[in-house]
């Protein structure tokens, strides 16, 4: 499996890393908002 990481979880980001997962990537997500981060 290949593993991906995306910085940030923005709109932008939350959307990369769903798309990704959902091919098959193992992914990784970076966040510097702790509540955010909880919700995913």
């Amino acid at each position: 499996m290949e593993k991906v990481c995306v910085l940030g979880t923005g709109s932008w980001g939350s959307a990369l890393g769903l798309t990704l997962a959902k091919k098959g990537y193992e992914v990784s997500m970076w966040t510097l908002n702790e509540e955010q981060a909880k919700r995913i």
